[in-house]
């Protein structure tokens, strides 16, 4: 069902090359039926949960090698500046940026593999934690500057680093 047209629809039909290696993990897929006496509690309950949910992951109880645990991922934290000579001479915060990793290439090449994405705060500050090892590509877009960046090497994730 997850590489069916039923999430995304014909236009992002999930298509294979001869002999192509690709392989993903989709799940585990958590669904919680509350019961409640009012819709606001309903939805208060539901937000409780996703909470909850969001702050286990990722998982301990699957056992797969293509599924690492928490304590073989590491964690990225960084700030993010743009540098646009146009608007400033001086480097610029990147005020909630969209921060990702993805496999190496260029920016916007990231539509198969692995992808971890974060919204910066403020100040450019961005934290991508539970990330599986490897080597990554750094790309972000902010709004208010044309473009996607992408950082000019690759970042290595270790099991249990930041």
């Amino acid at each position: 069902m997850f590489t069916s047209l039923h999430y995304v629809g014909k236009d992002m039909n999930t298509t294979y090359t001869s002999k192509e290696p690709w392989k993903k993990v989709f799940g585990p897929v958590f669904v919680y039926l509350n019961s409640a006496s009012s819709r606001n509690l309903l939805w208060t309950d539901a937000k409780r949960q996703m909470v909850t949910e969001v702050q286990s992951w990722p998982y301990d109880f699957v056992k797969s090698v293509d599924y690492p645990l928490h304590h073989q991922r590491g964690t990225i934290k960084g700030q993010f500046f743009v540098l646009d000579r146009y608007k400033n001479k001086s480097k610029l915060i990147g005020k909630f940026a969209f921060v990702g990793l993805a496999l190496p290439g260029e920016a916007g090449s990231w539509q198969t593999e692995n992808k971890f994405w974060t919204q910066a705060d403020k100040m450019g500050m961005f934290t991508i934690a539970n990330v599986r090892p490897g080597s990554y590509s750094l790309y972000a877009w902010v709004s208010g500057f044309i473009g996607d960046y992408k950082y000019e090497h690759d970042i290595t994730i270790t099991p249990g680093h930041s």
